[in-house]
């Protein structure tokens, strides 16, 4: 049974989202699958090779990579339906059994014009995100050969129950996490050599896009009070809001956007990671469900500070293997920092049982899952 993965990103490209579909790609291989990725690509441009991704992303070469030339000079309310239509062109869409992709644009298409069975994965709640999706989403509820949705969370999986989807047409899962990229494991002494970072500071990080859109504005009045504490963001494309008001904060370091097997070091070297306790990403931007760091995170062995939302607690116990914050309480944010700094016995507590949670929370057996799934609304 072929799988053809659609994405109309122009690869390599540094971003969550690309990260996780990538992985998801290469597990699905992993379970030996037949799969194709087909991407995107300006014209008369070079076609980016399955070794030259594999090297990128750090993953195997175990699927074939197709592209259609449907990018336009990064305009991407032209591109995203273009290459959706363009797909349907393609040798290795006539070829497939199940088209399989994470946007709405490539695959309604799909779904108007074939009998391909199509299944949607999504970390967002699409039903409340925008009325403008509203006649999409209804297309997929009436047409017979719209088999699936993968959300990556139960909060998600009820925006569309809501909506009107069966909940026999949505399978939950939450992502997974390569855990050979987490060795070899590092003491925070060792990282620190590595790094050059100060042995003797409390080091709390964050990783992840940086933007406003985050709620990292909360670290700004919390670096201020707690100015014998570094607070180290890692992710930065660039000079953007964040970036030039953290210049007035000297505890604030800013590193810049890196792959997994670059990060992981820096992970090691922290004294907490922090997912910012904020709902904005969540309730306000709505561009961010139970983000994909909190599973890097608890994997890591260092104590986590996140918020107190409805996607996180279905991963995060505060006290348990977390310290959870309601949002935008700073007084809290502050007395989770200094418990973490000052009771080992909590932060060893809390760190221990996430990272034993995440020992069989791999995505080979995520994609291993779905691709079942997938096979049975088909059969």
């Amino acid at each position: 049974m072929k799988l053809l993965y659609i994405t109309d990103q122009k690869l390599p490209r540094k971003a969550t989202d690309t990260d996780q579909f990538m992985a998801m790609v290469n597990a699905f291989g992993q379970n030996s699958v037949d799969i194709t990725l087909l991407s995107s690509k300006r014209f008369l441009s070079k076609k980016v090779s399955v070794k030259d991704l594999s090297e990128y992303f750090s993953i195997q070469p175990n699927f074939i990579h197709k592209t259609i030339s449907s990018n336009l000079l990064g305009l991407r309310f032209l591109e995203k339906p273009l290459h959706g239509i363009l797909t349907l062109f393609s040798s290795s869409f006539r070829d497939a059994d199940i088209i399989y992709s994470r946007s709405l644009n490539n695959i309604i298409p799909a779904i108007l014009f074939t009998k391909k069975s199509v299944f949607l994965e999504t970390y967002k709640t699409l039903p409340d995100n925008s009325i403008f999706l509203k006649p999409l989403l209804w297309i997929l509820k009436k047409k017979k050969n719209f088999k699936g949705i993968i959300t990556h969370s139960n909060y998600a999986a009820q925006s569309f129950i809501r909506f009107g989807f069966r909940p026999d047409q949505i399978q939950v899962e939450h992502n997974g996490l390569d855990l050979s990229l987490l060795e070899p494991e590092l003491s925070k002494k060792e990282a620190r050599d590595l790094l050059g970072l100060p042995q003797d500071a409390f080091i709390l990080s964050y990783s992840g896009t940086v933007s406003m859109d985050k709620g990292l504005e909360l670290f700004f009045p919390i670096a201020e009070k707690l100015k014998e504490n570094i607070f180290m963001i890692i992710g930065s494309k660039g000079k953007g809001n964040f970036e030039n008001l953290a210049k007035a904060y000297p505890n604030i370091i800013i590193k810049p956007w890196m792959q997994q097997s670059e990060l992981i070091p820096f992970l090691y070297a922290s004294d907490c990671l922090c997912i910012p306790p904020s709902d904005k990403p969540l309730k306000q931007i709505g561009n961010t469900v139970l983000p994909i760091k909190t599973f890097i995170y608890m994997a890591s062995g260092r104590p986590i500070i996140a918020p107190n939302t409805p996607d996180l607690v279905e991963l995060l116990m505060h006290e348990k293997n977390a310290l959870l914050v309601d949002p935008e309480d700073e007084k809290a944010f502050i007395e989770s920092i200094l418990r973490i700094k000052n009771d080992d016995e909590l932060s060893s507590n809390i760190s221990r049982l996430a990272k034993d949670q995440m020992k069989s929370n791999t995505w080979q057996l995520r994609a291993n899952r779905i691709f079942k799934f997938c096979q049975e609304k088909i059969n």
